[in-house]
């Protein structure tokens, strides 16, 4: 006996269907790029400082390498003469370790501060921008010189005056191409090279006794 087979007509999708064939394909391209941009995109932006941190950086004046450590945490060896980025550490209290040295130190939510490291350890409070349509500019006189003033255009504007031995000042200022001399009333200390200043960016401007440098603050979270 031979069974017969019935022929079965297969249809032609309609346009409905083949429209929700193309966007269902195009959606799920869509997500696939979506995953992969994302799965790029992972490492190339630092992570955010989480609530309650303060922020300290190193500048070190002496003429060797000085191992730094933050309350437990050790943050490697600073070189003679570096700046160092601000490193992000809990509010609270701190216990910074420099070589031989020690201080320990109290820091509240969004608190900046530069750790000092010479012939002993002292902590000073830095100011940060708070106007991204100016620049702060930030003279720090880590030298033994009483008072220095920080001046522009060839020493004819005071910046920032009389700044104590240890102690920093800061101001806003505008965008501006600009020349800083460190002076001690008329007679100029050091000079630097004509900067850029830009705007929503902090300079700190530093005078160590013996020569001054300018710094662009950065923020590193990842350490």
């Amino acid at each position: 006996m031979v069974l017969g087979l019935t022929a079965c007509k297969e249809e032609a999708p309609t346009k409905e269907a083949a429209k929700s064939v193309v966007e269902k394909t195009t959606a799920s391209a869509e997500v696939s790029q979506q995953d992969t941009a994302e799965d790029t995109d992972v490492g190339l932006y630092d992570p955010v400082a989480p609530d309650g941190s303060v922020f300290v950086r190193f500048v070190n004046i002496t003429d060797m390498s000085q191992k730094a450590v933050i309350s437990g945490k050790d943050f490697g060896a600073v070189s003679a003469g570096q700046v160092t980025d601000y490193f992000v550490m809990p509010q609270g209290k701190l216990e910074f370790v420099i070589g031989d040295n020690n201080l320990d130190h109290n820091m509240s939510e969004g608190d900046y501060g530069t750790v000092l490291i010479g012939e002993n350890l002292s902590v000073v409070g830095d100011t940060a921008n708070q106007d991204r349509a100016k620049a702060t500019i930030a003279f720090y006189n880590f030298s033994e010189t009483p008072n220095v003033t920080l001046k522009a255009k060839g020493g004819t504007v005071d910046v920032l005056s009389d700044v104590g031995a240890g102690e920093t000042k800061a101001r806003d200022m505008n965008a501006v191409k600009i020349d800083f001399g460190v002076y001690d009333g008329d007679k100029e200390l050091a000079a630097l090279s004509e900067e850029v200043i830009e705007r929503g960016n902090h300079y700190s401007v530093i005078y160590d006794g013996q020569s001054a440098k300018i710094v662009t603050a950065a923020t590193n979270t990842r350490k």
